[in-house]
């Protein structure tokens, strides 16, 4: 009799802890970053002679397609731009909202919406490796662009 009491107590134990770990994965598998597909769909680069600090500017539209199950008020992207060969030579991280549900930024579930990302930079910028020139230098068919969320907030 007591050992069946056990028995039912330790099996009740394992069913909620089971329970509770489950619950925990379909929320994980509602909020999976790499649920929001990313594509890089225009690259700008221009000169404002104006700005004697940071004249140069590459802009980067990316495309974003929430296919995660929440509303999503903050996201860090790394965008990995890479040479000819495939080999990555720099990346560019952007950040698009803020924490908390009064974030200006929105990404619905099921939404898709163009982000634009802006890296600015100067004459005295610190370029490692020569990243920023080849950015602003070549041509960007040159170049290939790849974008991932690396961080995000949601809401619901």
């Amino acid at each position: 009799q007591k050992k069946a009491t056990v028995i039912n107590i330790l099996l009740f134990i394992a069913a909620l802890v089971c329970f509770f770990i489950g619950l925990k994965l379909v929320r994980d598998a509602e909020t999976d970053l790499s649920k929001i597909y990313l594509t890089v769909t225009n690259k700008i680069s221009s000169v404002d002679k104006r700005d004697y600090s940071d004249p140069y500017t590459v802009k980067l539209k990316i495309k974003a397609k929430n296919g995660t199950h929440a509303d999503w008020g903050y996201l860090d992207i790394t965008t990995y731009v890479k040479n000819s060969g495939g080999k990555v030579i720099g990346t560019i991280d952007s950040s698009f909202g803020s924490y908390g549900s009064n974030s200006s930024f929105e990404l619905k579930k099921g939404e898709e919406k163009e982000l634009t990302a802006t890296l600015k930079f100067g004459d005295y910028t610190p370029d490692r490796d020569g990243f920023l020139s080849t950015l602003y230098r070549t041509s960007f068919s040159d170049l290939s662009f790849e974008a991932e969320v690396t961080h995000g907030a949601y809401y619901n």
